[in-house]
């Protein structure tokens, strides 16, 4: 288990509003292509690399976050990761 914090300058609702949103989330992150929603609320989704002249691109399961509190927020990762 680890954990992290981050320090962002926004007003708590307007990180929420993102980081409940997996598109806006997938908008910030190049080579992320989100896919179909899972039943646990986590989405399917691709991701792709470039290295040099080799692009890879796998799979992933992007985890769903849960709103703890109004300062908190917790990812949910699937057990097959």
């Amino acid at each position: 288990m680890f954990s992290e914090r981050v320090e962002v300058p926004a007003a708590p609702r307007i990180v929420w509003d993102v980081l409940s949103d997996p598109r806006a989330v997938v908008d910030c992150v190049p080579g992320v292509k989100l896919g179909d929603r899972l039943e646990d609320g986590s989405y399917d989704a691709t991701v792709t690399v470039k290295f040099g002249p080799a692009k890879v691109t796998s799979a992933v399961v992007l985890a769903a976050f849960a709103k703890v509190d109004r300062n908190h927020a917790r990812a949910k990762i699937p057990e097959s990761l």
